[in-house]
């Protein structure tokens, strides 16, 4: 069946039920003042309504607390100044959009494992970021409460000598000490995958095991460590860190 939608227009019967079946905006998701907020709404993709609706006038998006594995139909916010990708499914498989404008990325509390290949894309899609914040990915390690851990401290070096532009990176600003430091080392401080610390455990596992075959009788010392990485969280937290006299 053919209907119209007006004297110019026809559409097929399938057309029609593609119409209705779209969702609709909803009143918390209408934008204010640049600002667009759909989150919450356990999608895996952002519709592409909400772009071609706003995209133009928007310049700050959040999209955090749903189920994203794609950044798909962002690139239709070609004045997008920060993006909130917070608490998604966003992993390796990712292939962020060009986002010349972008100077705030928060995605922590995803699945990113390979640090480089993200990086990768930053540098070339987002050329104006200065606030990055990468915590409760796999790729970040943990840093533990009252130390400067040590993987973690590398784990900054690397990713400010690939971004050099950075300002504020995860919970903290960015040193000068820091961007000094970067630049003499940075090139060399790349994480380790959690692919390569799990074999890096297994082993030291073997070992300790071959160790204690060859004792003679029980050991009695008692063996401590320290867990560094911490995967995921209840919630992410990266940006409660900025202050106004951050931004």
């Amino acid at each position: 069946m053919i209907a119209k939608i007006d004297d110019q227009t026809e559409i097929t019967s399938d057309q029609q039920d593609e119409i209705e079946e779209e969702p609709e905006i909803q009143a918390d998701a209408v934008p204010v003042s640049g600002s667009l907020s759909v989150v919450g709404r356990r999608i895996e993709i952002l519709p592409v309504m909400y772009g071609q609706k706003y995209g133009k006038d928007i310049h700050s998006l959040d999209i955090s607390h749903n189920n994203i594995r794609s950044l798909e139909n962002v690139q239709l916010f070609p004045k997008l100044k920060s993006l909130v990708a917070d608490n998604n499914q966003i992993d390796d498989s990712v292939d962020f959009p060009p986002l010349p404008s972008l100077e705030t990325l928060w995605m922590n509390n995803n699945r990113i494992t390979e640090i480089k290949r993200l990086l990768d894309q930053l540098c070339q899609r987002a050329p104006q970021l200065s606030y990055l914040s990468l915590m409760k990915n796999p790729a970040c390690p943990h840093r533990i409460s009252g130390n400067e851990d040590e993987d973690y401290a590398r784990y900054r070096l690397y990713v400010l000598w690939r971004i050099p532009k950075l300002r504020f990176l995860d919970s903290s600003p960015v040193t000068t000490k820091e961007k000094q430091e970067a630049q003499r080392r940075g090139e060399f401080c790349l994480p380790k995958t959690p692919a390569q610390i799990v074999s890096n455990v297994q082993t030291i596992d073997a070992q300790i095991g071959a160790t204690a075959d060859n004792q003679d009788g029980p050991s009695n010392s008692t063996h401590y460590g320290v867990c560094k990485y911490y995967y995921q969280g209840k919630q992410s937290e990266g940006n409660r860190f900025i202050r106004n006299q951050n931004l």
